[in-house]
């Protein structure tokens, strides 16, 4: 079997403001402490997966969720 995976384009949002930080802090599970680019997971109340991102900070103090998808190509 002969699988390859095709890059779709991505979303990315971008998450500016003092509080930036303490905020993505507060939503996603990902350690933001570090300061460098960090995997992230979105869940919902149950603690089920909504989406998963790469939070990228930016020298601005701002923060850029990159979320891609892969497409499974037969």
């Amino acid at each position: 079997m002969d699988l390859r995976f095709v890059a779709v384009p991505a979303s990315v949002v971008r998450v500016t403001g003092e509080d930036a930080a303490a905020y993505l802090q507060g939503q996603c599970t990902a350690d933001l402490r570090p300061g460098g680019p960090a995997q992230a997971l979105w869940l919902n109340r149950k603690g089920r997966v909504l989406a998963h991102t790469f939070v990228v900070p930016e020298p601005d103090g701002s923060f850029l969720l990159v979320a891609e998808r892969a497409a499974l190509v037969s």
